[in-house]
């Protein structure tokens, strides 16, 4: 019986297998697919970021940003040379930011 009702159904194998292996297909790219992502979040958050922050920690969004705007902008090389941007303008603003303070307070001293 059941041999006749594959006959009958005028359908080869291949045809009923197609819809399968099409959602099989797609499950293993879109596991490679998150695999690959966890893969580069891991290693900018545990690889990179210490390596390049240091003691002087920037905000974990401000780091995302800078991540995922080099990698957007120069591609795989983006991932290091953004950070390492991000990371020195910051130093530059607190920098900066120390020297005016010391200014200031040489203004205010001699003013007194």
């Amino acid at each position: 019986m059941p041999v006749k009702k594959l006959i009958a159904d005028g359908r080869s194998p291949t045809e009923r297998l197609q819809p399968w292996l099409i959602a099989g297909l797609s499950i293993v790219l879109l596991s490679m697919a998150a695999i690959s992502t966890w893969m580069v979040v891991a290693l900018s958050d545990y690889v990179i970021r210490p390596r390049l922050v240091g003691d002087e920690a920037l905000p974990a969004l401000l780091m995302f940003i800078a991540l995922f705007g080099g990698l957007e902008v120069l591609g795989l090389s983006g991932l290091i040379v953004g950070p390492v941007v991000v990371s020195l303008s910051a130093a530059v603003l607190r920098l900066y930011a120390q020297e005016e303070k010391t200014r200031r307070r040489r203004e205010s001293g001699t003013r007194v």
